[in-house]
């Protein structure tokens, strides 16, 4: 695997190549916010960015349905899409949606307010979401695994998956049977590569793939992210929920891309 454009990385000899910046698409709603989510799509394409992480839960059900309307026809880009979480048990409220179209342009005004929000929120989020997969551990059946995996290439209008990640996984047993299905879709070239996926950070993630994905752990050092046993990490939230809101996110972006020259980082 290699990271373009500052330097490659080799995970077990596999080449699946994704840019060090990618750009995240939870926040790709459909129907009448489709327009809006292609504008996003578009202006991430101009800016260079190639890489793109979504999931079958993210907007409503609808972002792999908008980035693979976004995206038809594009060239050398790269797609993360996940397993584990139904998206049918995943949806705004009113209020989610009110908020949508009100409170946050609002917010995007204060960037400081917004932030500390966002942090607080996620805390809280991930405090509940690690209480509740404490409480339930599910087997994930490798017909749900090719059933989701089927429906999101539909959606996403690929014939091939770059990563699948396990979404979540503190709920999913991490047996050897899901592994072993995974490495044959690997193996049959249906994805490029697979791994692990969180909202939350990860201090000591388990052994499984060769893709760790989750929230940025900012600590203060100079190097915070580093390649874990031939593993590559992927981190989100430089930007939403980073301590540094005194730089700009041009410069935040660059600090931690400089800082960090192993990992790959989604905005």
């Amino acid at each position: 695997m290699s990271l373009r454009p500052y330097g490659s990385l080799d995970v077990n000899g596999l080449e699946v190549q994704i840019a060090r910046l990618g750009f995240g698409c939870a926040r790709l709603f459909g129907g009448s916010e489709t327009k809006a989510s292609l504008r996003l799509i578009e202006t991430a394409l101009s800016c260079g960015l190639t890489h793109f992480d979504t999931a079958p839960s993210y907007g409503d059900g609808q972002s792999e349905v908008v980035l693979g309307q976004a995206l038809a026809g594009v060239s050398g880009v790269t797609v993360t899409t996940k397993v584990g979480i139904d998206p049918g048990k995943v949806t705004s409220s009113r209020l989610q949606r009110l908020y949508r179209k009100t409170a946050r342009p609002l917010l995007a005004r204060t960037p400081k307010v917004k932030s500390a929000l966002l942090r607080w929120n996620s805390s809280r989020s991930s405090q509940t979401s690690a209480k509740s997969s404490l409480q339930s551990v599910r087997a994930l059946d490798c017909d749900e695994v090719d059933q989701s995996l089927e429906s999101s290439m539909l959606r996403l209008r690929r014939d091939r998956i770059d990563i699948l990640l396990i979404h979540e996984p503190d709920g999913i047993l991490l047996d050897d049977k899901l592994k072993e299905h995974l490495e044959y879709l690997k193996r049959d070239g249906v994805i490029g590569a697979f791994g692990l996926g969180w909202d939350r950070s990860v201090a000591s993630p388990p052994s499984f793939g060769t893709i760790l994905q989750s929230r940025f752990r900012s600590n203060g050092s100079e190097e915070q992210s580093k390649k874990i046993d031939e593993k590559l990490e992927i981190f989100h939230g430089i930007l939403r929920h980073g301590e540094r809101a005194e730089l700009l996110p041009v410069q935040r972006v660059r600090e931690v891309l400089t800082n960090n020259r192993n990992s790959a980082f989604i905005i």
